[in-house]
C-alpha cells in the first residue's frame, strides 16, 4: 500500500492479497497500525502530497515572480484604477 498508495485498495483487494476474511483482516490491520486500512492509505496520501507541496515550488508562484509589475492583488488593482478607495468601499458595505 505504502509503494503504491495512488492506486485504489478497496478492502476486498486487501483481503484477496492476504488470504484471510475481510473482517479478520481489518481487525489485524488496526491491531498492527492502530488505525483502518482506509483511513492508514488516506494518510499516506496526504503525507505525500504535503511532500510534494513542500519540496516543490509550484509553477504559478515561479509565473508571478517573473512578472515585475505584479506587486499588488488584482482586485486592488481595478478600485485604485477607477479611484474608489478601500476605506469607501469597506464603508458603504456596513449597515
Amino acid at each position: 500500500m505504502d509503494a503504491t498508495s495512488q492506486e485504489e485498495w478497496p478492502v476486498e483487494r486487501l483481503v484477496r492479497i492476504s488470504n484471510v476474511s475481510e473482517a479478520h483482516f481489518a481487525r489485524s490491520f488496526k491491531e498492527a497500525f492502530g488505525v483502518p486500512p482506509l483511513r492508514y492509505l488516506l494518510t499516506r496520501r496526504i503525507e505525500r502530497a504535503k511532500a510534494l507541496l513542500r519540496d516543490s515550488v509550484p509553477g504559478c508562484y515561479l509565473s508571478a515572480a517573473n512578472r515585475p509589475d505584479l506587486t499588488i492583488a488584482v482586485l486592488e488593482k481595478r478600485r485604485l484604477e477607477a479611484g474608489v478607495s478601500i476605506a469607501s468601499s469597506n464603508e458603504s458595505e456596513m449597515p
